[in-house]
């Protein structure tokens, strides 16, 4: 929860059915009340929020089923990564969703949604089948590649509180891995003296900035790096089959070797189940609750792009995070209206900071916006689900229309105009954000 574009909402509503959340969309519809839905507010642009808005809590909406026959899972819009994999983890089955386990899928789908196994199986927008979707009016419709398959798409890249309210998904599933380990480890920014690499080499020019070591990697390894202080906190995870484990592991062993690596901060896990490592790898949700102002750019496999932002990162060493999750079969993905920039992605990099007292805004938002126009040059792309902006002030985002959808604004506008009609559903940065708002009559 972003705690510095938090707002009040007018009413708060707990629908406990879809019939529920279905009565609640039509009033708000009828008294020309905007609507926002939650499930676990994590976003960082105030997309789930709003000053007299009804806000829609969807936790109730929380039921998740399996049917084997089908190998699929059905889950509510309240549903968050760690209720669903709990109920898939004693099935040996995975869903394809977000590393942290606080986070909702309803949220993360509707910007493509990446996790630890979306090298391997596409994001996690590709591996849904079916949407439970309430429209403006309280009309309640099913949506699938083969059923009102332009709104279906839209959502899944482009759709947070926009087209509509979600029910529920529908999403194929995968057997678990066999092995998933980790390693851990805490880098310097520069080797030391006497480790035989040139001065100028760094963790990052070596390894994480390195296109030619990053591309490398097979895909069933994914991982994270946090920066901080200019120390490099490294996550790297194996997640596959126990015969290529040795094999894939060999790969990233060049970083854990390395004369960067603090003595003695290197630590290996086993994990049995997707469930545990999402468990013990991320905060609590009364954690996450701070005030925050973020950017990331999609960062394409281009060396010579890397080369100027390796340069200002070693310098200044800005709070940042390097999400290795994309690559591989992200890349072939399903779902049309997902960034551009994410299918070419080679990682997200974010950089953020985060805080409690108000007296620091002014400052914390511009040390991060002091980043941009080097951000900004490294990729075209943003990931709509992470980032903050303030007024016309930080991080503005002028050409939001092409940094957030790629070439595909035009084409979503029209599916919005086609079942949003009213444009009942805004929220920043949104398809339709800049257009009248409830922008037809209401029948009494």
């Amino acid at each position: 929860m972003n705690l510095l574009k938090n707002n009040f909402p007018g009413l708060i509503v707990y629908p406990a059915t879809e019939d529920d959340l279905r009565s609640a969309v039509a009033f708000a519809f009828k008294y020309r009340i905007r609507v926002v839905a939650r499930c676990s507010g994590h976003d960082f642009n105030s997309r789930s929020s709003g000053y007299g808005v009804m806000l829609i809590k969807t936790k109730n909406l929380s039921a998740v089923a399996y049917d084997p026959a089908k190998e699929t899972v059905t889950f509510g819009a309240g549903a968050n990564h760690g209720i669903v994999y709990a109920a898939l983890a004693p099935l040996g089955r995975v869903y394809i969703g977000g590393q942290a386990k606080t986070v909702c899928p309803a949220g993360c789908l509707s910007g493509g949604c990446h996790g630890l196994l979306t090298r391997q199986h596409g994001l996690g927008a590709d591996n849904v089948l079916s949407i439970r979707l309430i429209l403006y009016n309280g009309t309640a419709v099913t949506l699938s590649p083969t059923s009102h398959s332009s709104l279906f798409y839209a959502y899944l890249g482009a759709g947070a509180n926009t087209f509509g309210l979600a029910a529920s998904f529908t999403a194929r599933t995968h057997p678990a891995p066999e092995v998933l380990l980790q390693f851990k480890a805490q880098l310097n920014m520069f080797a030391p003296n006497g480790s035989g690499l040139p001065p100028t080499a760094s963790a990052l020019s070596t390894f994480f900035m390195n296109v030619s070591f990053m591309q490398a990697l097979p895909i069933n390894v994914a991982g994270n790096i946090r920066i901080e202080a200019g120390l490099l906190n490294v996550d790297m995870f194996y997640l596959g089959a126990a015969k290529d484990a040795a094999a894939s592991v060999a790969t990233i062993a060049p970083i854990f070797q390395s004369p960067f690596v603090v003595p003695g901060s290197t630590k290996n896990f086993t994990w049995p189940t997707l469930l545990d490592l999402a468990l013990n790898n991320y905060p609590p949700a009364t954690s996450i609750w701070a005030r925050k102002f973020i950017t990331n750019v999609l960062v394409p496999p281009k060396q010579e792009a890397l080369t100027e932002a390796i340069d200002t990162i070693t310098s200044r060493k800005p709070t940042m995070w390097l999400w290795f999750v994309y690559g591989g079969h992200v890349r072939n993905g399903s779902a049309p209206y997902v960034s551009q920039g994410m299918r070419a992605a080679m990682y997200e990099a974010e950089i953020t900071t985060s805080w409690q007292d108000p007296n620091e805004d002014e400052d914390r938002m511009a040390s991060v916006h002091s980043y941009l126009d080097v951000m900004y040059k490294v990729s075209p792309y943003t990931y709509i689900n992470e980032y903050t902006s303030w007024g016309g002030k930080y991080n503005p985002m002028p050409d939001w229309k092409t940094r957030l959808f790629g070439d595909k604004y035009d084409e979503l506008l029209k599916i919005k105009k086609t079942y949003d009609p009213c444009n009942a559903f805004v929220a920043q940065f949104g398809i339709g954000s800049d257009l009248p708002q409830m922008a037809c009559k209401v029948r009494k």
